[in-house]
């Protein structure tokens, strides 16, 4: 920190860092559409969302470790309002086909 009159100048601050949201495994193999977030996160306790307009600006400020974008769906439990998407495609339910399929080969010996 600098005091320049009645000025305060602050150090610039580095590069956005998100590693710490990823799982160690994701990182390894570097390959960004394969990244895999950390279990349990909390909004405003481990990271803050951002649209991507706020998050464009801040990238061609701050530049970035990972990019990890998430979209807002539609919560099923609450009807007209929307929920932060972290975990896409981790928690697809199983249609009744592939349900009875794998009960069929548990039942088969696994043939």
């Amino acid at each position: 920190m600098t005091k320049n009159c009645s000025q305060v100048w602050y150090k610039r601050p580095g590069p956005i860092s998100n590693k710490n949201l990823i799982k160690f495994n994701s990182i390894i193999n570097s390959n960004e559409m394969d990244l895999e977030l950390k279990e349990n996160l909390l909004e405003h306790h481990d990271f803050v969302a951002v649209s991507n307009d706020i998050y464009e600006a801040l990238f061609k400020w701050y530049s970035c470790d990972f990019d990890i974008p998430r979209v807002l769906r539609p919560d099923p439990a609450h009807p007209g309002k929307l929920h932060l998407d972290l975990y896409p495609g981790k928690y697809k339910r199983r249609t009744k086909s592939k349900t009875m399929k794998h009960m069929k080969k548990i039942s088969n010996g696994g043939m």
